[in-house]
């Protein structure tokens, strides 16, 4: 079978903000992927492609969708079922290193429909075409939920997410938890910061203005006693967020390295934190290497600092740096690359943890992708707003699926 036809289309994203929408056909079959994009971004993270002109304060993608319709020909009549083929010459077509020539985002929606394609042609989930494909062992991973947002993800905290983590795998008992506890604590950040504390950022999570990390977590440790210890926690600190000459400007203090990772460590004693993500900026490998020289409880996960590069990946966990390590097609840009990255951290025995984005679309892929690879954890945000539950929605259909 072969791609019949392309199509792209400019569709608003979770933020309102403009992104594509890639078709593409075989005869009748349609695969569709609306492309994320983040805002607490890594610097090696392949680059969008964006306008830049008056049309959404210069975050347009007509350029992207023309560079797109100029490749097409070179599209149509490619086989399916031969991904790596596909992404090589999306790559060649490219031509650059950091995929800014097409851009990352047409890229990786021309990777992720050619994928969906594949799965929808067999008449397979998503998932079992990719176990099937990548000869990848399917389970469900550990949700990672996102219900106080702060960073560039919402205003107020430094820390960019503050996560509830379920101590099982179960989607449907999980999944009820969380909504649980999302309640509990929209009545007492309602009690203590005012009504202004129910709104949301970027991923769904609360965004309590005046609020320090203490006061989050405190409350985070109360509600998990009344819940049995249903949970662990999670931070996505996004250090590169608030480093700034060589310091840290955490909670209007100025902290160096040492100063932070003290707190970090204060944090894990006194909370059991499963994981902490991009604890310290991607600059700043000093910082990383004193912490993996530390007897830390933490997993150290790796985002800013890997970009689902697989090279960086293997480098960052043979050094000792990363515990585990983010994935995001949209960093890398095609399926293979992300595969490779995949395979990069099994091989060197650090945990996967596929993510979203803040900026989000409707699409469910990475739900399928986690489970097909059988990821330690998701990220997905809060169970709140159309893009986030479309996710959780999605691991309780295919957990209905394997019955």
């Amino acid at each position: 079978m072969k791609i019949t036809d392309v199509k792209a289309t400019e569709i608003l994203d979770s933020r309102g903000e403009p992104t594509i929408e890639v078709a593409m056909y075989s005869d009748d079959m349609t695969s569709v992927f609306g492309v994320p994009a983040g805002a607490s971004t890594g610097k090696k993270e392949a680059h969008e492609l964006r306008d830049g002109t008056d049309r959404y304060n210069g975050k347009g993608v007509q350029k992207a969708i023309e560079k797109l319709e100029s490749i097409r020909s070179k599209l149509v009549g490619q086989e399916l079922y031969e991904q790596e083929k596909f992404d090589d010459l999306l790559i060649s077509l490219d031509g650059t290193e950091d995929k800014s020539s097409l851009g990352a985002n047409t890229i990786v929606g021309l990777s992720l429909s050619y994928t969906l394609l594949c799965a929808n042609t067999k008449d397979q989930p998503l998932w079992r075409y990719i176990a099937d494909t990548y000869s990848t062992s399917p389970n469900f991973p550990r949700l990672y939920a996102n219900l106080v947002n702060g960073g560039k993800h919402a205003p107020g905290l430094d820390i960019q997410e503050f996560m509830i983590v379920p101590k099982n795998n179960n989607m449907p008992e999980s999944i009820e938890k969380i909504s649980e506890f999302r309640i509990k604590l929209k009545d007492e950040l309602s009690k203590i910061f005012g009504s202004g504390a129910e709104l949301v950022g970027d991923e769904g999570g609360f965004a309590p203005t005046g609020a320090t990390a203490k006061q989050m977590l405190d409350l985070y440790k109360s509600i998990n006693n009344s819940m049995d210890n249903y949970f662990e926690f999670a931070l996505d600190s996004a250090a590169s967020s608030f480093y700034k000459d060589d310091k840290y400007v955490y909670e209007k203090n100025e902290l160096n390295a040492k100063q932070l990772m003290d707190l970090y460590n204060r944090y894990s004693n006194d909370y059991g934190m499963l994981s902490i993500e991009d604890p310290f900026a991607e600059d700043d490998i000093e910082a990383w290497q004193a912490l993996s020289d530390t007897d830390h409880k933490f997993l150290v996960i790796g985002d800013d600092l890997t970009v689902t590069n697989y090279r960086l990946t293997a480098q960052y966990a043979q050094e000792k740096l990363i515990d585990g390590v983010i994935i995001k097609p949209n960093q890398i840009g095609t399926m293979t690359e992300t595969m490779q990255t995949i395979k990069a951290a099994g091989e060197n025995n650090i945990k996967t943890i596929v993510s979203h984005r803040s900026g989000e679309t409707t699409s469910t892929f990475i739900s399928d992708l986690a489970y097909a690879v059988g990821a330690f954890g998701i990220k997905i945000g809060a169970p709140v707003r159309g893009e986030r539950v479309a996710k959780y929605d999605r691991l309780l259909e295919i957990s209905k699926e394997i019955r």
